[in-house]
């Protein structure tokens, strides 16, 4: 008995990777060190065996697979907790960038949010994916459009990607995950020829005279020159040279 208490004071003193045998009983118990918490909590895999070999060898394959990477950590943090975190940590980007990344993550955290995240398999997120394709969005009351859900799928693959790194899983569940190619939305409609633009032009002026279309000048600038909305918005004066007849786009 205090060999054995002994050998488990060992075991405590264990780094990461680092392991240990004892007997228990008729039978041997094998431990690893997977790693300590921030607060000093030892977190650990085991194992018994019919006899000290057996255990010897079960707990180097288990230290094989955790030197190799295939040994997740035993966290019971779920997914939308990771991604809180993963959000914070994304310091490479703009603040805009990343609320834009937790909107993208958002719809499907309402689906998978409450899992573990080792408990997430593929073939559960290809349901889930799927859905989201056939659900219409309660903001719009539309489908999701190709190019959002090809976000939401960079999002989430990158999600867990950083939970491989981790340690927290051995395996991306969105590895390999692959798609249809969606079709893209129909445009609204065609672009306007000379004649057309010309009326818009009478009745646009009409209109903000009459101070009914109060955005007219950000409306007529884009529409007879060809900008973007987002480059319309990000003009001051200072980019408009009326003697040159030049417009510069700096910014948007």
């Amino acid at each position: 008995m205090v060999r054995t208490t002994e050998r488990r004071r060992k075991t405590k003193q264990a780094g990461n990777g680092e392991g240990t045998v004892w007997q228990e009983g008729k039978s041997w118990r094998w431990q690893i060190t997977l790693r300590y918490s921030v607060d000093g909590k030892r977190i650990t895999r085991s194992g018994r065996g019919t006899s000290k070999k057996a255990a010897n060898l079960e707990m180097s394959k288990a230290i094989a697979d955790y030197d190799r990477g295939l040994i997740g950590q035993p966290e019971r943090i779920t997914v939308a907790e990771y991604a809180e975190r993963w959000l914070r940590q994304q310091d490479q980007v703009t603040p805009r960038t990343v609320k834009r990344y937790g909107e993208e993550l958002a719809y499907i955290l309402k689906y998978i949010g409450h899992l573990r995240v080792q408990d997430v398999e593929p073939m559960q997120l290809k349901d889930v994916m799927g859905c989201l394709l056939r659900t219409p969005l309660q903001r719009t009351g539309k489908p999701m459009s190709p190019r959002t859900y090809a976000h939401v799928r960079t999002r989430l693959k990158s999600l867990f990607r950083e939970a491989v790194i981790d340690r927290i899983i051995y395996v991306n569940p969105m590895e390999g995950f692959k798609t249809k190619k969606l079709k893209r939305n129909l445009s609204a409609g065609q672009p306007l020829d000379f004649d057309e633009a010309a009326r818009l032009h009478t009745i646009g002026t009409a209109l903000y005279h009459a101070g009914l279309l109060r955005l007219w000048p950000a409306v007529f600038t884009a529409v007879s020159i060809g900008l973007r909305r987002g480059e319309v918005m990000g003009l001051t004066w200072k980019d408009v040279d009326l003697e040159a007849g030049i417009l510069y786009v700096r910014q948007t």
